[in-house]
């Protein structure tokens, strides 16, 4: 029987279609696309999309696992602005699976490597890993201390010791008892409980497509576990393209986001080739434009600048 590679993600009906992309850039970037199996919670993707999924399992051979949520998992835990019950989907999908390893993945990606080498990744001992977090800033890892922290978008994962040392129900108690201390609940929950057990792969597997914004002045990065040069050899080469941001996705026509065209690439072969830009139109447009100011603002009023 030959060796299965088991792939797990997640939405609602809002990121269906980037998830669909996502996994047509995995399949399409792989040398044997027949032996992954693919698992997706799916909080509400709706029919249509749904077809569309079963599309892409028929065109590469691939597997389709749709597993419904078990609404009572996520009782306790808080909807932020931005961070959806679909958020904490990956704790119920590596609580109830039944594969030894997976390799999770967000919605807002693009795969532009064979994930077989990630895969393949020998984790000594540890529960994940991950890329290290090289946009997170220095204050916020001082105030919840840590000397550094990964990325959780992307994360290979042993599914047996994570259920073994209960990691999402001590994350979910951490979230509960420090909701005021973290700025990314789940992220920074997840780093403090698994800051002893995990390592690192290359950033290449989890380039964040903001860090080239850095060039521009806009934000910081963290040099000091990756060297500047070699950072950004890393961003110019990557093997999976995140676009972790609260502004500039490249779904929408107005947002300039870095490594945009990928993500269009991979949509016009997609079965979501037809589906338009949210906001190419005039209402569309003022949506688009009313969030940034919103987004700003919000930003200007947390850090009381």
């Amino acid at each position: 029987m030959s060796k299965r590679y088991n792939i797990g993600c997640a939405t609602d009906k809002n990121y269906a279609q980037h998830l669909g992309i996502m996994i047509y850039s995995l399949m399409t970037n792989t040398a044997s696309p027949e032996l992954f199996d693919i698992y997706i919670v799916d909080g509400g993707i709706l029919p249509e999309d749904i077809k569309r999924f079963e599309s892409i399992s028929q065109k590469f051979g691939c597997k389709l696992f749709f597993l419904k949520p078990d609404r009572k998992y996520f009782d306790k835990l808080k909807v932020y602005e931005i961070y959806s019950e679909a958020t904490y989907y990956r704790y119920f999908l590596i609580d109830t699976t039944t594969c030894e390893k997976m390799l999770f993945l967000d919605c807002d990606m693009v795969i532009e490597g064979d994930v077989i080498e990630l895969y393949e990744t020998d984790q000594q001992g540890n529960i994940i890993s991950a890329v290290f977090e090289a946009l997170c800033p220095l204050k916020h890892l001082e105030k919840i201390k840590l000397h550094k922290s990964f990325n959780a978008g992307m994360f290979l994962v042993n599914c047996k010791k994570w259920q073994e040392e209960q990691i999402s129900q001590k994350a979910y108690q951490y979230q509960l008892e420090n909701e005021k201390l973290l700025e990314y609940p789940d992220q920074d929950s997840l780093n403090i409980i698994l800051k002893d057990s995990w390592q690192m792969v290359p950033y290449k597997w989890n380039v964040i497509a903001r860090l080239g914004l850095v060039k521009y002045g806009i934000g910081k990065a963290d040099y000091r576990i990756i060297p500047k040069v070699e950072l950004f050899d890393n961003y110019n080469n990557p093997k999976i393209i995140h676009y972790a941001n609260r502004l500039f996705k490249p779904w929408y026509w107005l947002d300039p986001s870095p490594y945009k065209s990928n993500y269009i690439h991979y949509k016009n072969l997609s079965p979501w080739k037809e589906i338009p830009f949210p906001d190419k139109s005039f209402t569309g447009v003022f949506k688009r434009i009313w969030y940034y100011f919103s987004f700003v603002f919000k930003y200007i009023k947390r850090n009381k600048l």
